[in-house]
């Protein structure tokens, strides 16, 4: 198990890594305030329950990576709902929560400035469930898949100007992909497969470039233009142009 005098020395510890063992139990709530932990990373392991509240007090917390905790051949793994109130954390930038078993809808922020300084999270391989909450979106650098979250795609995301991965594939988010999406010179990785968008797929920058894949099994109508055989009735989704 995690050793529960962690907090007792945490404030001189910077790094913990225990990732890939089969270290058990719940994680300690032993936390002290004014501890200078940067990076936790428990990935990998055989943990259960939920996070504990005490998380806040890593006021100095970059790195959070708790992703696929399990027990073999079981389905204990960590628990809980979308954990909002690690928000307040203002150098966290890595937040790792994928293929446990949070529930429930991810609400919009409970602070004004909320994860300001995140790049990364990954949600994915949970049971995460509802609307996507847009106002998140100023912050978040990647996305959540896998999940059921449903509604449509805001326009907003093309504000996400250094943006390099966008993955939201296998849910069921509905209407068209918004051209604004196009806008994102930095994008690179693009997964928008198992969904239901319909529509002409944006041309331009990036999106002259993802193959097929990124837009595999969207169902009903489903989606038209370059680089899917199927041709849009309007001009938004003809092929794009090549200089």
């Amino acid at each position: 198990m995690v050793p529960l005098c962690l907090g007792n020395f945490s404030d001189s510890l910077r790094v913990l890594d225990l990732r890939s063992n089969k270290i058990n139990g719940t994680i300690p709530a032993t936390f002290t305030e004014g501890n200078y932990l940067r990076s936790l990373n428990l990935n990998d392991n055989q943990l259960v329950g939920s996070l504990p509240r005490l998380l806040i007090n890593c006021r100095r917390l970059e790195v959070l990576d708790l992703g696929n905790n399990k027990i073999s051949g079981g389905n204990n793994k960590i628990s809980g709902t979308f954990p909002h109130w690690l928000e307040s954390l203002l150098e966290l930038r890595v937040l790792v929560l994928r293929s446990n078993k949070f529930h429930g809808a991810i609400a919009n922020p409970k602070t004004k400035f909320s994860f300001p300084n995140l790049r990364i999270i990954d949600l994915s391989h949970n049971e995460f469930h509802g609307l996507l909450p847009t106002k998140y979106f100023n912050h978040f650098e990647a996305m959540m898949s896998m999940n059921a979250n449903n509604g449509h795609m805001p326009p907003s995301l093309g504000n996400l100007t250094n943006l390099e991965l966008l993955n939201i594939s296998s849910n069921m988010l509905t209407r068209n992909i918004p051209r604004q999406l196009a806008d994102i010179a930095s994008l690179e990785v693009l997964n928008l497969s198992e969904n239901r968008l319909v529509g002409p797929i944006p041309v331009g920058n990036q999106f002259n470039t993802f193959a097929n894949v990124s837009y595999f099994g969207n169902l009903g109508l489903g989606l038209c233009g370059f680089p899917l055989t199927r041709i849009c009735d309007n001009v938004e989704g003809q092929q794009p142009c090549h200089h």
